[in-house]
Protein backbone atom coordinates (compact mmCIF):
# COMPACT_ATOMS: atom_id res chain seq x y z
CA UNK A 1 0.00 0.00 0.00
CA UNK A 2 2.89 2.11 1.11
CA UNK A 3 4.37 1.68 -2.56
CA UNK A 4 0.90 3.13 -4.31
CA UNK A 5 0.90 6.36 -2.21
CA UNK A 6 4.06 6.79 -3.69
CA UNK A 7 3.83 5.71 -7.14
CA UNK A 8 0.44 7.35 -7.86
CA UNK A 9 1.93 11.27 -7.52
CA UNK A 10 4.86 10.47 -9.24
CA UNK A 11 2.84 9.31 -12.60
CA UNK A 12 0.57 11.90 -11.88
CA UNK A 13 3.86 14.43 -12.19
CA UNK A 14 4.60 12.68 -15.35
CA UNK A 15 1.79 12.55 -16.83
CA UNK A 16 0.92 16.68 -16.20
CA UNK A 17 5.04 17.10 -17.10
CA UNK A 18 4.23 14.97 -20.64
CA UNK A 19 1.36 17.30 -21.77
CA UNK A 20 2.96 20.33 -20.95
CA UNK A 21 5.91 19.29 -23.10
CA UNK A 22 3.56 18.44 -25.65
CA UNK A 23 1.85 21.81 -25.63
CA UNK A 24 5.23 23.50 -25.67
CA UNK A 25 6.26 21.74 -28.30
CA UNK A 26 2.85 22.04 -30.44
CA UNK A 27 3.01 25.74 -29.71
CA UNK A 28 6.66 26.14 -30.79
CA UNK A 29 5.62 24.35 -33.88
CA UNK A 30 2.83 26.65 -34.76
CA UNK A 31 5.04 30.01 -34.07
CA UNK A 32 7.92 28.96 -36.54
CA UNK A 33 5.83 27.67 -39.13
CA UNK A 34 3.63 31.12 -39.05
CA UNK A 35 6.43 32.62 -40.04
CA UNK A 36 6.19 30.86 -43.57
CA UNK A 37 2.96 32.88 -44.06
CA UNK A 38 2.18 36.06 -45.95
CA UNK A 39 -1.35 37.97 -46.61
CA UNK A 40 -4.55 36.73 -45.18
CA UNK A 41 -5.13 33.75 -43.57
CA UNK A 42 -8.53 31.85 -41.81
CA UNK A 43 -8.94 28.93 -39.74
CA UNK A 44 -12.30 26.79 -40.05
CA UNK A 45 -14.20 26.07 -38.30
CA UNK A 46 -14.15 28.83 -36.02
CA UNK A 47 -16.56 30.63 -33.30
CA UNK A 48 -18.06 32.74 -36.35
CA UNK A 49 -17.74 30.39 -38.76
CA UNK A 50 -19.43 27.21 -38.08
CA UNK A 51 -19.41 24.00 -40.04
CA UNK A 52 -21.87 25.27 -42.67
CA UNK A 53 -19.72 27.87 -43.80
CA UNK A 54 -16.27 26.32 -43.54
CA UNK A 55 -17.50 23.81 -45.84
CA UNK A 56 -19.04 25.95 -48.17
CA UNK A 57 -15.57 27.89 -48.38
CA UNK A 58 -13.22 24.87 -48.13
CA UNK A 59 -14.79 22.15 -50.98
CA UNK A 60 -15.59 25.78 -53.41
CA UNK A 61 -13.95 25.15 -56.90
CA UNK A 62 -11.86 28.26 -56.30
CA UNK A 63 -10.23 26.72 -53.31
CA UNK A 64 -7.16 25.38 -54.74
CA UNK A 65 -4.26 24.46 -53.38
CA UNK A 66 -1.52 25.58 -55.84
CA UNK A 67 0.84 28.19 -54.96
CA UNK A 68 1.04 29.86 -57.73
CA UNK A 69 -1.79 31.38 -56.99
CA UNK A 70 -0.25 32.89 -53.93
CA UNK A 71 3.46 31.93 -53.31
CA UNK A 72 4.47 32.07 -50.22
CA UNK A 73 7.38 30.12 -47.96
CA UNK A 74 4.90 27.93 -46.79
CA UNK A 75 4.64 26.55 -50.44
CA UNK A 76 8.38 25.59 -50.73
CA UNK A 77 7.32 23.76 -47.19
CA UNK A 78 4.78 21.64 -48.32
CA UNK A 79 6.55 20.80 -51.30
CA UNK A 80 9.83 19.61 -49.35
CA UNK A 81 8.01 17.62 -47.32
CA UNK A 82 7.20 14.71 -50.41
CA UNK A 83 10.33 15.40 -52.56
CA UNK A 84 11.13 13.69 -54.81
CA UNK A 85 7.55 13.21 -55.97
CA UNK A 86 6.44 17.07 -54.95
CA UNK A 87 5.73 18.23 -58.20
CA UNK A 88 3.59 14.79 -58.89
CA UNK A 89 1.32 14.75 -56.84
CA UNK A 90 -2.59 15.34 -57.34
CA UNK A 91 -2.72 17.71 -54.64
CA UNK A 92 0.36 20.13 -56.08
CA UNK A 93 -1.16 20.26 -59.08
CA UNK A 94 -3.96 22.16 -61.04
CA UNK A 95 -7.22 20.07 -61.97
CA UNK A 96 -7.00 21.06 -65.80
CA UNK A 97 -2.95 19.98 -66.00
CA UNK A 98 -2.64 17.10 -68.34
CA UNK A 99 0.25 15.83 -66.07
CA UNK A 100 -2.39 15.97 -63.76
CA UNK A 101 -5.08 14.33 -65.46
CA UNK A 102 -3.04 11.81 -66.31
CA UNK A 103 -1.61 10.76 -62.96
CA UNK A 104 -4.87 10.67 -61.60
CA UNK A 105 -5.96 8.75 -64.11
CA UNK A 106 -3.50 6.19 -63.40
CA UNK A 107 -4.18 6.38 -59.59
CA UNK A 108 -7.63 5.30 -59.82
CA UNK A 109 -7.05 2.47 -62.35
CA UNK A 110 -4.76 1.08 -60.17
CA UNK A 111 -7.48 1.21 -57.41
CA UNK A 112 -9.80 -0.50 -59.62
CA UNK A 113 -7.23 -2.99 -60.60
CA UNK A 114 -8.62 -5.63 -58.40
CA UNK A 115 -12.35 -6.67 -57.45
CA UNK A 116 -12.93 -5.58 -53.65
CA UNK A 117 -13.75 -9.62 -52.82
CA UNK A 118 -10.18 -10.52 -54.17
CA UNK A 119 -8.45 -7.22 -53.04
CA UNK A 120 -9.76 -7.96 -49.44
CA UNK A 121 -8.54 -11.54 -49.56
CA UNK A 122 -4.68 -10.44 -50.87
CA UNK A 123 -5.05 -7.78 -47.93
CA UNK A 124 -6.13 -11.01 -45.12
CA UNK A 125 -3.61 -13.05 -47.10
CA UNK A 126 -0.53 -10.91 -46.93
CA UNK A 127 -1.47 -9.82 -43.01
CA UNK A 128 -2.32 -13.39 -41.94
CA UNK A 129 0.88 -14.43 -43.21
CA UNK A 130 3.25 -11.46 -41.83
CA UNK A 131 1.63 -11.67 -38.26
CA UNK A 132 1.94 -15.39 -37.92
CA UNK A 133 5.06 -16.45 -36.01
CA UNK A 134 8.53 -14.86 -35.36
CA UNK A 135 8.41 -11.57 -33.70
CA UNK A 136 4.62 -11.82 -33.22
CA UNK A 137 4.68 -15.00 -31.00
CA UNK A 138 5.75 -13.36 -27.66
CA UNK A 139 5.38 -10.30 -25.70
CA UNK A 140 6.74 -7.43 -26.39
CA UNK A 141 6.32 -3.35 -26.70
CA UNK A 142 5.58 -2.15 -30.26
CA UNK A 143 4.68 0.89 -32.19
CA UNK A 144 1.84 -0.46 -34.52
CA UNK A 145 2.10 1.95 -37.22
CA UNK A 146 5.46 -0.11 -37.58
CA UNK A 147 3.89 -3.02 -36.79
CA UNK A 148 1.79 -2.96 -39.81
CA UNK A 149 4.19 -0.89 -42.68
CA UNK A 150 5.42 -3.99 -44.27
CA UNK A 151 1.94 -4.94 -44.71
CA UNK A 152 0.61 -2.08 -45.95
CA UNK A 153 3.59 -1.79 -48.25
CA UNK A 154 3.49 -5.22 -49.91
CA UNK A 155 -0.55 -4.79 -50.03
CA UNK A 156 0.36 -1.48 -52.22
CA UNK A 157 2.97 -3.20 -54.04
CA UNK A 158 0.77 -6.08 -55.13
CA UNK A 159 -2.07 -3.66 -56.23
CA UNK A 160 0.31 -1.12 -58.11
CA UNK A 161 2.23 -3.81 -59.95
CA UNK A 162 0.31 -6.89 -59.36
CA UNK A 163 3.14 -8.58 -58.12
CA UNK A 164 4.95 -9.94 -55.10
CA UNK A 165 7.48 -7.21 -53.21
CA UNK A 166 10.84 -8.68 -52.74
CA UNK A 167 11.99 -9.18 -48.78
CA UNK A 168 15.04 -7.01 -49.47
CA UNK A 169 12.67 -4.25 -51.26
CA UNK A 170 10.36 -4.66 -47.97
CA UNK A 171 13.17 -4.11 -46.02
CA UNK A 172 14.40 -0.96 -47.50
CA UNK A 173 11.05 0.71 -47.52
CA UNK A 174 10.39 -0.36 -43.65
CA UNK A 175 13.34 1.37 -43.03
CA UNK A 176 12.62 4.79 -45.40
CA UNK A 177 9.38 4.36 -43.65
CA UNK A 178 10.48 4.87 -40.25
CA UNK A 179 12.68 8.09 -41.38
CA UNK A 180 9.34 9.48 -43.36
CA UNK A 181 6.92 9.31 -40.20
CA UNK A 182 9.62 10.57 -38.31
CA UNK A 183 10.29 13.70 -40.20
CA UNK A 184 6.50 14.45 -40.65
CA UNK A 185 6.56 14.45 -36.83
CA UNK A 186 9.48 16.48 -36.63
CA UNK A 187 11.64 14.23 -34.71
CA UNK A 188 13.92 13.85 -37.51
CA UNK A 189 15.95 15.34 -40.60
CA UNK A 190 15.11 14.70 -43.88
CA UNK A 191 16.67 11.40 -45.15
CA UNK A 192 17.48 12.44 -48.69
CA UNK A 193 19.13 9.34 -49.43
CA UNK A 194 16.59 6.97 -48.23
CA UNK A 195 14.13 8.70 -50.23
CA UNK A 196 16.02 8.41 -53.06
CA UNK A 197 16.89 4.45 -52.84
CA UNK A 198 12.96 3.98 -53.00
CA UNK A 199 12.86 6.59 -55.73
CA UNK A 200 15.11 4.46 -57.39
CA UNK A 201 13.93 1.30 -56.81
CA UNK A 202 10.45 2.65 -57.83
CA UNK A 203 12.00 3.54 -61.08
CA UNK A 204 13.26 0.14 -62.13
CA UNK A 205 10.37 -1.28 -61.33
CA UNK A 206 8.16 0.69 -63.53
CA UNK A 207 10.63 0.08 -66.16
CA UNK A 208 10.51 -3.68 -66.07
CA UNK A 209 6.20 -3.22 -65.99
CA UNK A 210 6.96 -0.36 -68.75
CA UNK A 211 4.41 -1.24 -71.47
CA UNK A 212 1.65 -1.54 -68.62
CA UNK A 213 2.32 1.39 -66.97
CA UNK A 214 2.49 3.82 -69.39
CA UNK A 215 -0.49 1.97 -70.65
CA UNK A 216 -2.14 2.70 -67.02
CA UNK A 217 -1.26 6.46 -66.36
CA UNK A 218 -2.36 7.34 -70.75
CA UNK A 219 0.81 7.49 -72.07
CA UNK A 220 -0.42 6.76 -75.83
CA UNK A 221 -2.81 10.29 -75.57
CA UNK A 222 0.32 12.28 -73.59
CA UNK A 223 3.92 11.67 -73.15
CA UNK A 224 4.64 10.68 -69.61
CA UNK A 225 8.00 9.42 -68.61
CA UNK A 226 9.16 6.36 -66.33
CA UNK A 227 10.54 9.37 -63.93
CA UNK A 228 7.27 10.85 -63.55
CA UNK A 229 5.19 8.15 -63.14
CA UNK A 230 7.59 6.86 -60.39
CA UNK A 231 7.79 9.92 -58.82
CA UNK A 232 3.68 10.16 -58.83
CA UNK A 233 3.92 6.37 -57.52
CA UNK A 234 6.31 7.76 -54.59
CA UNK A 235 4.23 10.64 -53.79
CA UNK A 236 0.80 8.97 -54.00
CA UNK A 237 1.35 5.60 -52.56
CA UNK A 238 4.58 4.90 -51.14
CA UNK A 239 4.61 8.39 -49.02
CA UNK A 240 0.89 9.50 -48.60
CA UNK A 241 -0.95 6.27 -48.45
CA UNK A 242 1.62 4.52 -46.53
CA UNK A 243 2.04 6.88 -44.10
CA UNK A 244 -1.96 7.53 -43.86
CA UNK A 245 -3.26 3.93 -44.00
CA UNK A 246 -0.54 2.66 -40.85
CA UNK A 247 -1.48 5.59 -38.58
CA UNK A 248 -5.28 5.20 -39.35
CA UNK A 249 -4.59 1.04 -38.56
CA UNK A 250 -2.54 2.19 -35.60
CA UNK A 251 -5.49 4.45 -34.30
CA UNK A 252 -8.05 2.02 -35.21
CA UNK A 253 -6.45 -0.80 -33.06
CA UNK A 254 -5.84 1.62 -29.92
CA UNK A 255 -9.72 2.52 -29.96
CA UNK A 256 -10.97 -0.92 -29.90
CA UNK A 257 -8.26 -2.16 -26.80
CA UNK A 258 -9.18 1.12 -24.84
CA UNK A 259 -13.15 0.47 -25.61
CA UNK A 260 -13.56 -2.72 -23.65
CA UNK A 261 -17.21 -3.14 -24.66
CA UNK A 262 -15.81 -3.05 -28.22
CA UNK A 263 -13.07 -5.01 -27.86
CA UNK A 264 -15.36 -8.02 -26.20
CA UNK A 265 -18.05 -7.62 -29.17
CA UNK A 266 -15.16 -7.91 -32.21
CA UNK A 267 -13.66 -10.55 -30.27
CA UNK A 268 -17.08 -12.65 -29.72
CA UNK A 269 -17.30 -11.77 -33.79
CA UNK A 270 -14.02 -10.46 -35.76
CA UNK A 271 -16.15 -11.27 -38.72
CA UNK A 272 -18.97 -8.94 -37.93
CA UNK A 273 -17.67 -6.31 -41.22
CA UNK A 274 -21.14 -3.90 -40.39
CA UNK A 275 -19.92 -2.93 -36.93
CA UNK A 276 -16.22 -3.12 -37.78
CA UNK A 277 -16.84 -0.91 -40.15
CA UNK A 278 -18.34 1.62 -37.93
CA UNK A 279 -15.53 1.33 -35.93
CA UNK A 280 -13.48 2.47 -38.29
CA UNK A 281 -15.68 5.43 -39.44
CA UNK A 282 -15.83 6.53 -35.46
CA UNK A 283 -11.91 6.11 -35.38
CA UNK A 284 -11.69 8.09 -38.22
CA UNK A 285 -13.76 11.03 -36.86
CA UNK A 286 -13.00 11.45 -34.00
CA UNK A 287 -8.82 10.79 -35.14
CA UNK A 288 -9.15 12.18 -39.26
CA UNK A 289 -6.11 11.11 -41.73
CA UNK A 290 -6.04 14.76 -42.64
CA UNK A 291 -5.23 17.09 -39.39
CA UNK A 292 -5.95 20.20 -41.47
CA UNK A 293 -5.82 21.00 -45.00
CA UNK A 294 -4.47 24.04 -46.26
CA UNK A 295 -5.56 25.58 -49.25
CA UNK A 296 -5.67 28.91 -51.18
CA UNK A 297 -8.62 31.13 -52.86
CA UNK A 298 -8.19 31.35 -56.44
CA UNK A 299 -10.86 33.89 -56.82
CA UNK A 300 -12.93 36.15 -54.29
CA UNK A 301 -15.42 33.28 -52.39
CA UNK A 302 -18.81 35.34 -51.55
CA UNK A 303 -20.40 33.05 -48.11
CA UNK A 304 -24.21 33.46 -47.84
CA UNK A 305 -24.94 35.31 -44.96
CA UNK A 306 -27.45 33.01 -43.84
CA UNK A 307 -24.56 30.32 -43.11
CA UNK A 308 -22.52 33.04 -40.86
CA UNK A 309 -25.52 34.45 -39.44
CA UNK A 310 -25.00 37.85 -40.98
CA UNK A 311 -24.52 39.66 -43.86
CA UNK A 312 -22.39 37.97 -46.98
CA UNK A 313 -18.94 37.69 -46.45
CA UNK A 314 -16.31 38.04 -49.12
CA UNK A 315 -13.51 35.75 -48.69
CA UNK A 316 -10.62 37.61 -50.56
CA UNK A 317 -8.40 36.31 -53.65
CA UNK A 318 -5.55 34.77 -52.70
CA UNK A 319 -5.91 34.14 -48.79
CA UNK A 320 -5.07 30.88 -46.91
CA UNK A 321 -7.59 29.10 -46.00
CA UNK A 322 -7.02 26.31 -43.02
CA UNK A 323 -9.53 23.67 -42.69
CA UNK A 324 -9.31 22.05 -39.08
CA UNK A 325 -10.95 18.24 -39.97
CA UNK A 326 -11.31 17.72 -36.37
CA UNK A 327 -13.27 20.71 -35.18
CA UNK A 328 -15.48 20.36 -38.09
CA UNK A 329 -15.94 16.26 -37.27
CA UNK A 330 -16.24 16.50 -33.82
CA UNK A 331 -17.65 19.51 -33.36
CA UNK A 332 -19.57 19.98 -29.79
CA UNK A 333 -19.42 17.82 -26.44
CA UNK A 334 -22.27 14.97 -27.59
CA UNK A 335 -19.79 13.85 -30.81
CA UNK A 336 -16.47 14.00 -28.80
CA UNK A 337 -17.39 10.58 -27.32
CA UNK A 338 -16.36 7.05 -28.96
CA UNK A 339 -19.58 5.59 -30.09
CA UNK A 340 -19.86 3.31 -33.03
CA UNK A 341 -22.85 2.85 -32.67
CA UNK A 342 -23.58 6.88 -33.92
CA UNK A 343 -23.12 5.24 -37.35
CA UNK A 344 -26.32 2.97 -37.79
CA UNK A 345 -27.66 6.15 -38.89
CA UNK A 346 -26.72 9.25 -40.72
CA UNK A 347 -23.68 11.05 -39.13
CA UNK A 348 -23.51 15.03 -39.82
CA UNK A 349 -20.60 16.79 -41.21
CA UNK A 350 -18.66 13.20 -41.82
CA UNK A 351 -15.82 14.03 -44.25
CA UNK A 352 -12.52 12.09 -43.60
CA UNK A 353 -11.50 12.15 -47.50
CA UNK A 354 -12.70 15.34 -48.28
CA UNK A 355 -15.58 16.97 -50.05
CA UNK A 356 -17.18 15.07 -53.42
CA UNK A 357 -17.57 18.89 -54.71
CA UNK A 358 -13.61 19.63 -54.68
CA UNK A 359 -10.77 16.89 -55.02
CA UNK A 360 -11.51 14.17 -52.41
CA UNK A 361 -9.19 11.27 -51.82
CA UNK A 362 -9.93 8.95 -54.88
CA UNK A 363 -8.90 5.79 -52.31
CA UNK A 364 -11.84 5.82 -49.76
CA UNK A 365 -12.87 2.11 -50.57
CA UNK A 366 -9.48 1.02 -50.92
CA UNK A 367 -8.45 2.60 -47.62
CA UNK A 368 -11.07 1.46 -45.70
CA UNK A 369 -10.42 -2.02 -47.08
CA UNK A 370 -6.77 -2.50 -46.23
CA UNK A 371 -7.41 -1.10 -42.24
CA UNK A 372 -11.23 -3.25 -41.44
CA UNK A 373 -9.09 -6.34 -42.83
CA UNK A 374 -5.72 -5.51 -40.58
CA UNK A 375 -7.38 -4.31 -38.00
CA UNK A 376 -9.75 -7.58 -37.75
CA UNK A 377 -6.60 -9.62 -38.39
CA UNK A 378 -4.96 -7.86 -35.61
CA UNK A 379 -7.27 -8.05 -32.88
CA UNK A 380 -7.95 -11.71 -33.96
CA UNK A 381 -4.65 -12.50 -32.87
CA UNK A 382 -3.31 -9.94 -30.32
CA UNK A 383 -4.12 -8.42 -27.15
CA UNK A 384 -2.77 -4.67 -26.83
CA UNK A 385 -2.47 -2.74 -24.35
CA UNK A 386 -1.64 0.68 -25.77
CA UNK A 387 -0.70 3.85 -23.93
CA UNK A 388 -3.65 5.74 -22.03
CA UNK A 389 -2.82 9.11 -24.30
CA UNK A 390 -4.12 8.94 -28.05
CA UNK A 391 -4.23 11.79 -29.87
CA UNK A 392 -4.82 12.77 -33.03
CA UNK A 393 -1.07 13.40 -34.16
CA UNK A 394 -0.04 9.89 -32.79
CA UNK A 395 3.69 11.26 -31.78
CA UNK A 396 4.82 7.87 -30.50
CA UNK A 397 3.16 5.77 -33.40
CA UNK A 398 0.95 3.76 -31.43
CA UNK A 399 3.30 2.56 -28.47
CA UNK A 400 1.64 -0.53 -27.07
CA UNK A 401 2.40 -3.75 -25.61
CA UNK A 402 1.34 -6.73 -27.40
CA UNK A 403 0.58 -9.99 -26.31
CA UNK A 404 -0.15 -13.36 -28.52
CA UNK A 405 -4.81 -13.85 -28.40
CA UNK A 406 -4.40 -17.15 -26.22
CA UNK A 407 -2.22 -16.04 -23.11
CA UNK A 408 -3.50 -15.76 -19.80
CA UNK A 409 -4.54 -12.86 -18.47
CA UNK A 410 -2.16 -11.00 -17.00
CA UNK A 411 -2.66 -9.62 -13.39
CA UNK A 412 -0.77 -9.73 -10.30
CA UNK A 413 1.96 -7.86 -9.24
CA UNK A 414 4.08 -8.68 -12.11
CA UNK A 415 1.03 -7.69 -14.22
CA UNK A 416 1.03 -3.93 -12.88
CA UNK A 417 4.87 -3.75 -12.44
CA UNK A 418 5.11 -4.14 -16.39
CA UNK A 419 2.65 -2.00 -17.23
CA UNK A 420 3.94 0.84 -15.03
CA UNK A 421 7.23 0.37 -16.99
CA UNK A 422 5.40 0.38 -19.93
CA UNK A 423 3.87 3.80 -19.46
CA UNK A 424 7.23 5.15 -18.11
CA UNK A 425 8.89 4.36 -21.31
CA UNK A 426 5.90 5.90 -22.74
CA UNK A 427 5.93 9.36 -21.25
CA UNK A 428 10.05 9.44 -21.59
CA UNK A 429 9.41 9.20 -25.39
CA UNK A 430 6.78 11.82 -25.96
CA UNK A 431 9.24 14.12 -23.55
CA UNK A 432 12.05 12.89 -26.15
CA UNK A 433 9.91 14.04 -29.17
CA UNK A 434 8.75 17.37 -27.40
CA UNK A 435 12.70 18.01 -27.72
CA UNK A 436 13.27 16.30 -31.16
CA UNK A 437 10.45 19.35 -32.27
CA UNK A 438 11.93 21.80 -30.73
CA UNK A 439 14.94 21.63 -33.00
CA UNK A 440 13.90 19.87 -35.75
CA UNK A 441 10.96 21.69 -36.92
CA UNK A 442 13.35 25.30 -37.65
CA UNK A 443 15.88 23.09 -38.86
CA UNK A 444 13.25 21.59 -41.81
CA UNK A 445 11.56 25.21 -42.20
CA UNK A 446 15.37 26.29 -42.94
CA UNK A 447 16.31 23.48 -45.68
CA UNK A 448 12.73 24.21 -47.40
CA UNK A 449 13.87 27.43 -47.67
CA UNK A 450 17.24 26.66 -48.62
CA UNK A 451 15.98 24.48 -51.84
CA UNK A 452 12.62 26.87 -52.53
CA UNK A 453 11.41 23.15 -54.10
CA UNK A 454 8.24 25.25 -55.46
CA UNK A 455 9.70 27.77 -56.06
CA UNK A 456 12.54 26.22 -58.65
CA UNK A 457 9.83 23.86 -59.62
CA UNK A 458 7.38 27.42 -60.91
CA UNK A 459 10.62 28.73 -62.37
CA UNK A 460 11.30 25.57 -64.24
CA UNK A 461 14.32 24.87 -62.56
CA UNK A 462 16.20 21.74 -60.91
CA UNK A 463 16.28 21.32 -57.20
CA UNK A 464 20.05 21.00 -56.25
CA UNK A 465 19.96 18.30 -53.70
CA UNK A 466 23.41 16.64 -54.02
CA UNK A 467 21.97 13.33 -52.27
CA UNK A 468 19.10 12.77 -54.35
CA UNK A 469 21.70 13.45 -57.25
CA UNK A 470 19.60 17.11 -58.62
CA UNK A 471 16.58 15.75 -58.93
Amino acid sequence: MENYLIIAPITLVLVCAVYLLIWLADWWKVFVLSFLTNGDRIVIPNKNWGERAAAFVYSHRHTRFRGSISHTAADDFNFFMVIPGHHHHPENLEANDKLCLQILKGTKTILRRFDPKEFAAIVRLVAERDFDGGDTARVRIVRIRDLVSPVVYKVLHRMIFDEEAGDADVAMYRTAHRSITNMLKFRSHMDYAGRYEVYKYLLRTVAAHEDEMREIFGADRHPISNDAIAKAIFAVFFQTAVVQLTEAIAHVVIEIFLNPAVEARLRSDVRDDDYLGNVVSETLRLFPLFTAGRRFTADDIVVPGDLINGADKVVAKGTEIVFDYSAYMRGDDTRRRFDPRRFDGAVPHYTPFGFDTNRPCPAEKVSRTVVNVVASVLVSKFKFYPSTIHMSRLPNGGLSMMAPKGEKDWGGAVFRTMWLGFQIIDRIDRAQLVFFSLYYTPLLVRESKRFQVMKNYLEGKRVCIPEMNNI
